[in-house]
């Protein structure tokens, strides 16, 4: 489930999004709405569910245990000892943030498409990016 706190529109532009993404970033007005989710519905509440910053402008709802982690147990630990994560969400609180720490993952933080592909061919393609 996505909560959105301005709420969802079909007009809701590019730019207004963004224009809310920096507000919230100088405001912490998700982080205090999460922290408030947590308190009240987390995993430590009898509805065990976990709550993490989500896109520009959500606040993503699941499950303990349905995070970006849940894709793991499609890689056999045998055949896929480590996972190589890239994502833009990956301080705590964040909705990458699971995937990037867990063990089995090495985490990189990106920016971009851009920055990913160029992480993606120096880490694995031998391409020299600079």
């Amino acid at each position: 489930v996505n909560i959105c706190v301005i709420g969802r529109t079909p007009a809701l532009s590019k730019a207004e999004r963004a224009a809310f993404e920096a507000a919230d970033k100088a405001a912490g007005l998700r982080a205090r709405v999460l922290a408030q989710l947590v308190t009240k519905f987390g995993p430590s509440t009898e509805y065990a569910l976990n709550f993490s910053i989500g896109g520009q402008i959500g606040i993503d709802c699941a499950p303990c245990g349905w995070d970006k982690t849940f894709c793991l147990q499609f890689l056999p630990e045998d055949e896929f000892p480590t996972v190589h994560f890239f994502g833009d969400k990956t301080d705590e609180g964040g909705g990458d943030y699971e995937l990037y720490t867990h063990p089995r993952t090495i985490g990189h933080t990106v920016e971009s498409p851009e920055q990913t592909m160029e992480l993606v061919q120096s880490l694995f393609l031998n391409v020299d990016t600079a």
